[in-house]
């Protein structure tokens, strides 16, 4: 070994420190511990928040969805009133169909609405919409205005279920979520149980307008204890991020609004020129827009299938699906280039994270399969199986029951384990087979197999619960607000589809199976009279009805066959979806380095880093 001089290298060749990473890798390190550090504050946060205030947040929360929830079944018993007080049956499917577009498509907007005026006031706004289009519907002088008023209410009600999806979120540890959110299911899942029985008690004693002004104190209500006693905690912030883009908008200004909760519009590209963006680009107007009409669209043209009964071929159903494709094509390219610099309602940088796409996958077509099997679940026991409307429900409620247990259970083992991928697919395996059990069902089904379907079907409902904590643990903060309103669109979206497609699908094999049977003099009106009635069937003689109950029986099995396969387009999304663990929140420490913390959901189990955002 030759002598050290003054000229050889202080640390030889294998004693070197190895070569720095590339630039590329050093920023990718350096943004994972930065978010890592984030995070883990916020949960520690959120870990700090006294139970007086949560406790009272969460009533403020709750009373606002179980009203929401209410109004739901409540409408849906009011539809014989309203169209004979109007004289107007043929608009009658658009107080339905009216408020399901307002409430899918803006529900985007208020998860953008969350981040640029904070979530508080995002919500009070949902509450405001909904109350004034309840009020509305309590003294609206026709069938057209009661229509514009269900479209208003519908904005408030599905920025009431974004909103408070997003509050949960800012309020409670990331590893209890999914036991709130079980919780939300609960007093929504009392709500919809209660409205269908007021509704109808107060629309035949005092009018079917009661029923919607009833709503208004309770409404108010709920507003006046969201002002004072919904009290957000301030979450720290990213240190790189902008402050808020929206500093002069006047509504992005409100102190108030700020120090409330953590909601500040902070989603900005740092190049964008925020001094001079007006408030209508920032909530990203525009685009919001071009989703209602694409909806509009899709909506007009499934209802002229299913409500009109016109075949796909007919030139109106054709311009109104060609109508949506179009405009979602511009749509999606206008959020995609326009709209980036200022806001998108929908960023399409959340399709960067496969958690993201499978998610929104799986809300769209989960509600499918739902929405088509609650709608003709009822017609099959009282078409198919003559029961009552009262036995009707009965025969449903263990459903509703099994729904809000299955989520609280969820949300009970997601807080004890950290862990959701497992649980997951046996929710969606045992739902696949739930459903595909009703294929079966004829008019011998004893009651035995009917509750051994029905029940089980509730467990379905947990997987919302999972995939929902699933989302929010896998995105970092500033990207929540956003992730959520696209999951309700996605709900909602999934639901205007399941109900219109379903609905065709069970319109037309219940014409073919009707048209086949029942023949001879007067089948033409009797075949109609059965497809607008379906409790005409009971006036038929005993041979006749027998066939018409085989007809409706057939229909619906085709439906449980297109929810079956719905789902399991679930599953196969599910598999997809990676796993990262809800890890319990560290104390916070004060000495603590950035580079120590551990993120609550920073790596999925496999140890890859997935989803980081764009």
């Amino acid at each position: 070994m030759s002598n050290p001089s003054e000229r050889t290298r202080l640390l030889a060749p294998s004693q070197q420190a190895a070569p720095s990473a590339s630039p590329h890798d050093t920023i990718v390190t350096d943004e994972e511990a930065r978010q890592a550090s984030l995070a883990a504050r916020i949960e520690a946060v959120k870990e700090s928040v006294p139970r007086s205030q949560l406790y009272t947040s969460l009533v403020c929360l709750f009373s606002s969805v179980t009203l929401v929830g209410l109004d739901t079944t409540l409408v849906t018993t009011l539809g014989g009133y309203i169209s004979s007080s109007f004289d107007a049956a043929e608009y009658l499917p658009w107080i339905g169909l009216s408020y399901m577009l307002t409430n899918c498509a803006c529900a985007p907007l208020y998860g953008r609405l969350a981040d640029v005026i904070g979530r508080k006031q995002a919500l009070l706004m949902g509450v405001a919409f909904f109350t004034a289009g309840t009020a509305m519907c309590a003294v609206a002088p026709s069938m057209i205005l009661l229509v514009f008023a269900r479209a208003l209410a519908g904005m408030g009600g599905g920025g009431i279920a974004a909103c408070m999806s997003i509050v949960l979120t800012d309020l409670v540890p990331n590893r209890s979520r999914g036991l709130y959110q079980g919780v939300a299911q609960l007093v929504f899942s009392i709500g919809t149980a209660s409205g269908g029985p007021l509704g109808g008690l107060l629309a035949e004693t005092l009018g079917w307008r009661w029923s919607f002004l009833s709503q208004v104190p309770l409404l108010l209500t709920a507003y006046i204890t969201i002002v004072f006693m919904l009290h957000l905690p301030k979450l720290p912030k990213e240190e790189d991020e902008p402050e808020a883009v929206a500093q002069t908008a006047p509504m992005a200004t409100n102190d108030q609004a700020r120090s409330d909760d953590s909601g500040e519009a902070r989603t900005a590209p740092p190049h964008a020129e925020v001094q001079t963006v007006p408030l209508w680009k920032l909530l990203d107007l525009p685009g919001t827009l071009l989703l209602i009409i694409s909806l509009l669209c899709l909506i007009s043209g499934l209802t002229l299938i299913s409500s009109s009964r016109l075949p796909i071929s007919d030139p109106k159903v054709i311009a109104c699906l060609v109508s949506f494709a179009v405009l979602t094509a511009v749509f999606l390219s206008y959020e995609g280039t326009v709209a980036k610099r200022t806001g998108a309602v929908i960023p399409m940088r959340l399709f960067n994270n496969r958690t993201v796409i499978c998610a929104a996958g799986y809300y769209l077509t989960s509600n499918f399969a739902f929405q088509g099997f609650i709608f003709h679940m009822p017609i099959y026991f009282q078409a198919g199986r003559l029961y009552t409307s009262t036995k009707t429900g009965l025969q449903m409620l263990p459903f509703s029951i099994n729904t809000a247990v299955s989520a609280l259970f969820a949300g009970f083992y997601l807080r004890k384990t950290g862990r959701y991928w497992n649980l997951l697919q046996i929710c969606n395996l045992i739902t696949i087979a739930t459903l595909a059990s009703y294929t079966t069902f004829d008019i011998n089904t004893s009651d035995v197999k009917l509750y051994a379907s029905i029940i089980p079907n509730g467990i379905g409902a947990a997987s919302f619960t999972i995939v929902l904590v699933a989302l929010t643990t896998a995105l970092p903060h500033r990207d929540q607000a956003s992730a959520q309103g696209l999951m309700f669109f996605c709900r909602g979206l999934g639901s205007v589809l399941g109900l219109g497609i379903s609905g065709a699908l069970f319109q037309d094999r219940v014409a073919n199976e009707l048209g086949a049977r029942i023949r001879g003099p007067g089948s033409a009106e009797i075949i109609e009279k059965l497809r607008r009635d379906i409790l005409f069937i009971r006036k038929l003689d005993p041979v006749t009805q027998l066939q018409a109950r085989e007809s409706f029986i057939l229909a619906f099995q085709t439906v449980a066959r297109a929810s079956t396969a719905a789902f399991a387009c679930c599953f196969i999304l599910a598999l997809w979806l990676p796993e990262h663990t809800i890890n319990k929140t560290q104390k916070p420490d004060a000495e603590q380095q950035p580079d120590e913390a551990t993120a609550p959901a920073a790596t999925s189990t496999n140890g890859r880093q997935e989803g980081s955002p764009a």
